[in-house]
């Protein structure tokens, strides 16, 4: 990709803007090499099927993956916003009439072998023409043994080509275990665009008062890829928490003789913005996105040398070499992407103001759920599958003779959600009737906001 064609990606809105804090992609770039809608059929070829791929380190893939699987399903993305304070779905019809306005859909199945948080990618899948409809994946998961996965989605929601911190991600709430030959089915993930969040927009400029002219700096170098990646791949500003990237710049490699490739880059940022991490990744799975299955690397001082944080002052930052893949002193791919959280657990107790569940009434049924939105009516228990991110419900075998039963909700990190309980006394398969035990969580109206962090919240039921 040549100079005139860097991208400036800025923290913000969508709009094709150039101020520094506003997170937007100038019009004429053109974002990674291809077209941008990709294939006709809705679930893409791009990096599926990919039995080892990458992680957020830049993992090279995995040569052990013995055991085979596929997971097959959709994705179904939906649009919410805040109208006269209450969380609504966006009628999708009206708004956009119908036709799809984001970018492609990403599909991974991971695991965390570790216990330290850093995914290593068994497979992958692209959505690169999405509608508003279910949108079919297909994953072809590769596992050194066999075992489960989690499998998120997460929509590039700004089209700015990157799977990054801000771009909303759906989970499947459980693990799907991968057996050789195996094959799970029916994996309807539901990703939910917060135009909240969206749409945040305007910004102060790097100078603080809607300008940028004087206040931004530069960072260039080259990039050194090695072990035979070669293609597009970007240079990006993460915060030093893995958010980001909040700047970025394109490159295309040049191919050398000793089976490595070279790339310059030129970043230009705000000035005076602390410190920050200094990372590069190439689209090796091509599918025209920036994920964490790509080969990432980082800043290195000298090879196989970590440089980062880099601290940005009011002084351009020459000779920073970007190495990719950069890996740490064990061996072990370095975690040099962005930071993905894809999901977060909700738990706590459910109990009874009413004292034991038996007070309830027997053959009572209490379900729990992290709702997509706050029902001001009955309804029926089967909107659950639709209308929450997940939900646990509890038979009268398990609530009699109980003051109190332990739950947890796996959902979706950086979502706001509406934690509530029911009791189904009549067990009538609805709840939310009048005189039905409730509970939620202690914010208005039971609202959840959730982060990068697991959450307790106890909920006590009761008769409004």
């Amino acid at each position: 990709m040549s100079t005139a064609a860097r991208l400036l990606i800025l923290l913000g809105t969508i709009s094709f803007a150039t101020a520094c804090d506003d997170k937007g992609v100038e019009e004429d770039s053109g974002g990674l090499s291809g077209d941008d809608g990709g294939g006709d059929d809705g679930g893409g070829d791009d990096g599926g099927g990919d039995d080892g791929g990458g992680d957020d380190g830049g993992d090279t893939g995995d040569t052990d993956e013995k055991i085979k699987g596929q997971v097959t399903g959709t994705v179904t993305v939906e649009v919410f916003e805040t109208v006269d304070g209450v969380y609504t779905q966006v009628d999708i019809d009206e708004r956009y009439d119908g036709v799809y306005p984001f970018g492609k859909v990403f599909v991974g199945a991971y695991q965390d072998p570790l216990g330290t948080g850093q995914e290593r990618y068994r497979g992958i899948d692209t959505i690169d023409a999405p509608t508003f409809g279910a949108d079919p994946f297909v994953l072809d998961v590769g596992v050194p043994e066999v075992g489960p996965v989690h499998i998120y989605a997460a929509v590039d929601a700004d089209r700015n080509a990157f799977i990054d911190s801000d771009d909303p991600i759906g989970v499947w709430p459980v693990q799907v275990s991968i057996e050789d030959g195996s094959l799970t089915e029916d994996v309807n993930i539901r990703v939910v665009v917060n135009l909240d969040l969206l749409n945040r927009g305007g910004g102060s400029g790097c100078c603080g008062d809607g300008t940028s002219e004087g206040c931004t700096i530069t960072v260039t170098g080259e990039v050194d890829v090695t072990r035979g990646f070669n293609g597009t791949g970007a240079a990006m500003i993460l915060g030093t928490n893995g958010s980001g990237p909040h700047y970025a710049d394109w490159f295309e490699t040049t191919s050398t003789s000793d089976d490595s490739a070279t790339a310059d880059y030129a970043i230009t940022m705000c000035h005076n913005a602390g410190s920050v991490q200094l990372v590069g990744a190439i689209d090796d799975n091509h599918n025209d996105l920036i994920d964490p299955d790509d080969t990432h690397g980082a800043y290195v001082t000298a090879p196989d040398e970590d440089g980062n944080p880099v601290h940005v002052e009011t002084a351009d930052l020459t000779d920073h070499t970007i190495q990719i893949p950069l890996f740490g002193p064990d061996g072990e791919p370095g975690d040099y992407g962005v930071q993905l959280v894809p999901f977060v657990r909700l738990s706590g107790t459910l109990s009874s103001a009413l004292g034991t569940f038996d007070d309830l009434g027997a053959g009572t049924t209490v379900h729990i759920a992290g709702m997509k939105y706050r029902p001001n009516t009955s309804f029926g228990t089967s909107m659950f599958e639709s209308g929450a991110y997940d939900y646990q419900s509890f038979d009268w075998a398990e609530l009699a003779g109980q003051s109190e039963v332990a739950y947890e909700l796996i959902v979706p990190a950086n979502v706001e959600l509406y934690l509530w309980a029911y009791a189904d006394v009549d067990i009538d398969g609805t709840v939310n009737e009048a005189g039905e035990p409730v509970g939620s969580a202690p914010a208005l109206e039971g609202a959840v906001t959730t982060g990068s962090g697991s959450m307790t919240i106890d909920i006590e039921l009761d008769v409004p």
